[in-house]
C-alpha cells in the first residue's frame, strides 16, 4: 500500500506519522524505549491497529513489526428503533470480530443516528462484525452479530425505566451544576439519625447537566439516590418503591 499512513499512538493521541514508500515499507524514527502501538490508514480500507509492540532491541537495530494488514472498508446502513418509534441520536458501534482477524485489529467504527433513526458507517471491516446500538434512556443490549453488509440493519432497543430530577440549592432554588447523583440499587434501609452518606466515586457519568438535571436508568423496583455537591450537605433520598 504505497502512500498509506502509519501512526504511532499514545492512548488515542497521535504522536508521530509517516507515509509508506512504493513497496509499502515504512520507518518510524525516534521511538522511545518500551511498548508502543501503531495505527495504519489507507483510502478505501478500514483502519487497523497493532498494540503492545516492543520498540527496542538489545543491539539498537530497527524493530521489524511485520505486515500491518488492512481489510477492505465495508459500509453498513440501518435504523435504530424502540417499537414503532425511531431513536434519534443513538450511537451505533461496529466492532471487529476478534476471532476472524489477525494481529492487525480493525478499529471500532461509530456513527450517530439521524432524526429518523438511520445510521451509516462507511469504513468498517467486512463481515462478520458485531454491531451495537446505545441510546440514553434505553436498556443496553449485547452487540448483535452481522453476517451481511448488503442489507439494512434493524436494531431494536427497549425503553428503560428512568429516574429524573434536578439538584437545587435548598435556600434559593439555584440549580447546582457541580452536583453528582448516584443511583443506588437496591435501595438501602431507611436512614436513621446520624447515618452517613454511602461512599461512591464521583464519576463523569454521575455528573448532572448544566441546569442541575439528571436522568438515571433504573433496573430494580427499590431504589434511592445519593447526591453530593461542593459546599452542600451530601444527602440520600429514598428509599423509593417504583
Amino acid at each position: 500500500l504505497a502512500g498509506a499512513a502509519v501512526q504511532r499512538i499514545d492512548g488515542n493521541r497521535v504522536v508521530d506519522e509517516v507515509r509508506c514508500s512504493g513497496d509499502g515499507a515504512f520507518l518510524l524514527g525516534g521511538v522511545p524505549p518500551g511498548r508502543c502501538s501503531l495505527r495504519a490508514l489507507a483510502d478505501g480500507l478500514a483502519p487497523g491497529q497493532r498494540g503492545d509492540l516492543e520498540a527496542t532491541t538489545e543491539d539498537g537495530r530497527p524493530v521489524d513489526v511485520g505486515a500491518l494488514v488492512l481489510w477492505p472498508a465495508t459500509p453498513y446502513r440501518g435504523r435504530v428503533r424502540s417499537g414503532d418509534q425511531a431513536i434519534a441520536g443513538a450511537r451505533v458501534r461496529v466492532h471487529p470480530d476478534l476471532q476472524t482477524v489477525g494481529p492487525t485489529v480493525p478499529l471500532v467504527r461509530e456513527a450517530t443516528t439521524d432524526a429518523d433513526g438511520w445510521f451509516f458507517v462507511p469504513d468498517a471491516p467486512p463481515p462478520p462484525v458485531l454491531v451495537q446500538a446505545l441510546a440514553e434512556g434505553h436498556v443496553r443490549k449485547e452487540a448483535q452479530r452481522v453476517e451481511r453488509a448488503d442489507v439494512d440493519l434493524e436494531l431494536e432497543l427497549v425503553a428503560a425505566a428512568t429516574v429524573t430530577g434536578q439538584v437545587v440549592d435548598a435556600v434559593d432554588g439555584t440549580p447546582l451544576a457541580h452536583a453528582y447523583v448516584h443511583l443506588i440499587e437496591p435501595a438501602p434501609e431507611p436512614r436513621t439519625a446520624g447515618a452517613t452518606l454511602p461512599d461512591f466515586a464521583r464519576l463523569p457519568g454521575d455528573r448532572v447537566d448544566a441546569d442541575g438535571r439528571f436522568v438515571r436508568i433504573r433496573r430494580q423496583q427499590s431504589w434511592a439516590v445519593a447526591v453530593v455537591a461542593d459546599g452542600h450537605v451530601g444527602t440520600v433520598f429514598g428509599p423509593f418503591d417504583d
